[in-house]
């Protein structure tokens, strides 16, 4: 299946997932997430701000914060993305392509950052994501050294992604089943146990 064609069946069956559904797997991506070292042993969490059929990030942007973490999140400009730090006094405003942004930046480099919260249309479980085509995501992922994590509804998963020499591959992916390290020839699930009482507010 070729990427355009992968991208619009998948991006019909995001916008058919009912919201309360949605909500529900969300959580449960996030309990996953919130329960493992990467994320309990980072200080920079750079993350995406969700779109209405995305796994949702704002309660992971609040447990953050009230975790004592510094969070960041991404701002197109241009043709690049720069990235923004984020406090609870913040406001966001939309921005292109409708992206929620922070309405006042304060950049950091990415050289702060130690774990990457990656967005994405379809996931493979070698490590590879099929985003929306412009390469935002891939030439900034080409300057990270901090761990790379994808968040995703299992269905969004597929055996294979076609990948151009271009692509960054994903070190982690997190779906509502669970969270997978994801290594050069295989992928392994990890066993932990998240409570949810733990995770959103």
């Amino acid at each position: 299946m070729t990427k355009a064609r992968l991208r619009r069946r998948m991006l019909r069956l995001r916008r058919a997932l009912p919201s309360d559904e949605a909500k529900r797997q969300s959580k449960a991506v996030l309990s996953h997430l919130l329960s493992h070292p990467v994320y309990r042993n980072s200080r920079t969490v750079h993350t995406y701000i969700s779109l209405d059929d995305e796994v949702d990030t704002w309660p992971l942007i609040s447990r953050a914060l009230d975790d004592g973490k510094r969070v960041v999140v991404p701002v197109v400009s241009g043709d690049d993305m720069v990235h923004c730090e984020v406090d609870s006094s913040s406001e966001f405003v939309r921005g292109r392509f409708g992206l929620w942004e922070p309405k006042h930046r304060r950049e950091v480099d990415v050289e702060e950052l130690d774990l990457v919260i990656v967005p994405g249309v379809a996931f493979d479980r070698r490590g590879y994501r099929l985003g929306f085509g412009r390469g935002y995501y891939d030439r900034f992922l080409s300057q990270v050294s901090a761990p790379k994590v994808g968040l995703a509804f299992d269905f969004q998963v597929v055996p294979r992604i076609p990948e151009d020499p271009h692509d960054q591959r994903l070190d982690y992916l997190v779906t509502e089943e669970g969270i997978f390290r994801i290594f050069k020839e295989k992928v392994e699930k990890l066993d932990y146990q998240p409570k949810f009482g733990d995770i959103c507010h």
